[in-house]
């Protein structure tokens, strides 16, 4: 077990069973990332109330909208592999969608960087029939029958407006494109290159009896009942697939991935580290309050003074959390198959562990540092601007050449290209812009042009 987890396992321990009790749940099963490494895990009452069947650790639960990231990472594939953009119209893709009324404009404006991002405008859900009392459950032949039916409501970008709809939509592109059906496709694209084995939009009869049932709860007393049974084809690309807390935890995993990690070679590679920071990144706001935010298939969520990235599911019988920190290596997996959302429990455990994970003990180096390159110990030293106010900090660090800018949390990484004068910046707001390093009549290093700053050196003194 993780150090950083052991001291506080029994307290999320009790939290878990606490919430269970409270919230009169059936079953839940719950994880903790650390390290890259599922560290701590629970599984507690049961699968299957009435044959009184147990939660394990390998049980399978619906997870319902968190499907949503799995879609959105096979459009960023397809976008990697050149075979559409996200600024493409989905009526490129899918010429059925001119059927789709806007009165805002060319349906043209419903793009699928737009569909990913929940701000084109269409609406949430479509009724399965005429009926308005019959549920919104459809399939991927019945919503391109229907699409007459479907609406944008807010001009595109001008509101967020989530939408399964736009989702089913973007599982039929990957369908077109591909030339695969879209559960094909994730399957052998995504989820088998991720490992995740017990992940599937159909369950196969080996699984059956890993999975959970679904319970709903009696609202004048304690009885629970299996809830409503659907096929997963009803909410294929938006919410269809099943998944354990262990294969979750794994997908968290891989957002983790860096480009660093890329030009390794390490790892499971579902997408490049840049389309993973992609798709984590916020590209709507969603509360005026700046608490939450959407990028493509993820949300990103403030608790305290900390980002974590993640989404949410929830079906009939079935909730689920995930919530994760790339740059902490952290996540936080719960599963439950009954009707109460463990959003607070998932938010008390995140702040846990990741506390835990800041009062850890620094990690010790294996080793001595690794020498600088000798061409660039002459540009190490202090540069400044005096006018703006502005200075910069080049220092080696185990090999590299990093830059600290006056009042940063933390160094930048440079890149060397090809002429030893210029570099990229690795990382940070400024990633990928350039500095150049800049001679005097001498040929002494007299400054540097920083992103676009001159600047002067004010000081080194060489050993």
């Amino acid at each position: 077990m993780s150090t950083v987890v052991d001291p506080i396992a029994s307290r999320l321990d009790t939290l878990v069973a606490r919430f269970l009790v409270d919230q009169r749940l059936p079953g839940m099963a719950m994880g903790v990332v650390h390290a890259g490494e599922l560290a701590w895990s629970c599984a507690i009452g049961f699968a299957d109330q009435a044959s009184g069947r147990r939660i394990e650790t390998d049980t399978m639960f619906r997870i319902a909208s968190i499907t949503k990231s799995f879609t959105a990472t096979a459009i960023l594939q397809l976008r990697d592999d050149g075979r559409l953009r996200l600024d493409d119209p989905l009526v490129a893709h899918v010429p059925e969608a001119r059927a789709i009324e806007d009165p805002f404009g060319p349906v043209e404006d419903v793009t699928l960087r737009r569909l990913m991002s929940h701000t084109s405008g269409l609406q949430n859900d479509l009724p399965a029939s005429d009926d308005p009392w019959q549920l919104a459950l459809w399939t991927e032949r019945e919503l391109l029958v229907r699409l007459d039916g479907v609406r944008v409501l807010a001009p595109p970008e001008t509101e967020w407006r989530y939408s399964n709809v736009a989702y089913g939509l973007l599982g039929v592109v990957v369908g077109r494109v591909s030339g695969q059906p879209y559960d094909a496709y994730v399957r052998e694209h995504v989820l088998d290159v991720a490992g995740l084995s017990s992940t599937t939009f159909f369950p196969d009869p080996m699984q059956a009896p890993r999975l959970a049932t679904g319970h709903g709860p009696h609202r004048f007393d304690e009885a629970l009942s299996p809830s409503r049974q659907f096929d997963s084809a009803t909410c294929l690309a938006d919410g269809g697939l099943w998944s354990t807390v262990a294969d979750l935890s794994r997908w968290a995993t891989v957002q983790f991935r860096t480009k660093d990690d890329d030009e390794r070679g390490d790892g499971d590679r579902v997408l490049d580290g840049p389309s993973l920071r992609e798709m984590q990144r916020s590209a709507v706001l969603v509360d005026a309050d700046w608490n939450l935010a959407y990028g493509f298939g993820w949300m990103s969520r403030r608790l305290g003074d900390a980002r974590w990235v993640g989404h949410t599911g929830s079906l009939f019988g079935w909730r689920a959390e995930l919530l994760f920190r790339p740059e902490d290596s952290l996540a936080v997996v719960a599963l439950v198959n009954g009707s109460a959302r463990p959003a607070s429990l998932v938010d008390d455990v995140a702040s846990l562990v990741l506390q835990a994970h800041r009062d850890r003990p620094p990690d010790l180096p294996e080793g001595p540092p690794r020498p600088l390159r000798a061409a660039h110990r002459e540009l190490l030293g202090a540069y400044e601007e005096d006018e703006y106010g502005f200075g910069i900090r080049v220092e080696g660090r185990d090999g590299t050449l990093v830059i600290l800018e006056s009042g940063a949390p933390s160094a930048a990484r440079l890149a060397a290209t090809d002429d030893p004068l210029v570099f990229t910046l690795g990382e940070g707001e400024s990633v990928g812009e350039r500095v150049v390093f800049l001679r005097s009549g001498q040929g002494a290093i007299a400054g540097v042009n920083y992103v676009g700053f001159p600047l002067h050196r004010v000081a080194y003194v060489p050993r």
